[in-house]
This record gives structure tokens, sequence and C-alpha cells, in this order.
């Protein structure tokens, strides 16, 4: 309904062209005059119906892991903090968010991640869960080549994002236009 507007920036910054295809529109577009689909945060009524397997794919959702191959679960879990989140990447601790909590709500801010006992063996790790307590483990970014370029991003609240995420939502694009890997972490 409202395209996020820190997504829109980058693409932007990118200088990359936006089609805004309505939920509704999903089954009658023909996906293939597309260079790359991104999937936002919110929920999908028309999911099933989105070519993810056949199509250079930016995943910035939770709600569909099992549907859009990333996962054996569909909804992935989340992680929020009492600090601002951080993700691993190359063994280096990253911070994503500029803070903890939505304004005035007190509400944490989360990310979603891919838990590695779930995770599609396709799906190639690039930013991992930084989570003090150690008890959660799974993929922030991943990246998969099969088939088509697919790239999972489970930094969401772009409103809040570091210049890092918004680094690492960009290298993400880059992965998926280019087929460029990223070094595992």
């Amino acid at each position: 309904a409202k395209p996020d507007a820190g997504f829109m920036d980058a693409f932007s910054e990118m200088n990359l062209s936006v089609t805004l295809i309505d939920d509704n529109n999903i089954r009658t577009t023909n996906f293939s005059n597309y260079d790359l689909i991104f999937i936002g945060k919110d929920k999908i009524v028309n999911s099933k119906y989105l070519p993810i397997n056949n199509s250079n794919t930016v995943i910035a959702n939770g709600f569909y892991g099992k549907l859009f191959g990333l996962s054996d679960k569909n909804i992935l879990p989340k992680v929020i903090s009492n600090f601002p989140l951080d993700v691993i990447k190359n063994n280096e601790e990253i911070q994503v968010y500029t803070k903890s909590t939505f304004i005035m709500k007190g509400i944490s801010i989360p990310y979603y991640y891919i838990p590695s006992e779930d995770k599609n063996e396709n799906m190639q790790t690039v930013a991992k869960v930084y989570f003090s307590h150690g008890d959660k483990d799974g993929d922030v970014i991943s990246y998969s080549s099969n088939g088509a370029n697919k790239c999972f991003f489970g930094i969401t609240q772009t409103k809040y994002w570091t210049n890092e995420a918004k680094s690492l939502f960009k290298d993400c694009v880059g992965f998926v236009l280019e087929g460029n890997q990223e070094p595992s972490p």
C-alpha cells in the first residue's frame, strides 16, 4: 500500500527505477520484464503467485520463509534487544540500527533471521545473528544463486538503519543484480 521510504531511497541511490505492483496485480504481472523482484516487510495476500524460484529476488520479509525457499518454516524468528542490534559479518560486529526501540512506544526494533537448523541448504551466510546470550544462531543476510539470484535481508526497519545497514542492503541488491558472491563470515 505504501512503499518503505528507506528501501526506496536505497534503490534511488543505486540509480534503479522502481515499478510498484499492487498485491491484486501479482497474478497478472509478467515478472520476466523486471531485473529483480523486491519483497518488502508487509504481508502479501498473493505471495504464492510470485515467481521466486525463477526470478532474481530480494526478500526483506519474515513471513514466507518456506514459500520463498529460505527455510523449513514460513514464519522466521526475530531478535530484539535493549541495545541497538548488531550482526556478525566476516567475524566483525556491525551495528545495524541506530536505536533499540521505536520512538515513544518502548517496543524493541527487531530483525528477522533464518535459523541455522531450518535454513535451506542453498542459502549462503553473509551476516549472522549477534546475540550476547548465544542462544540464537542464524542468517540475518543470506544469498543464493541456485537458479536465480536471491538475497534474504532481515534488517527491515529502515527508519532506524545505520549507514552500515544501508550499505549491506545495497550489497544484497548488487548481488541479486550482478551475481557477485560475498565471502562467508
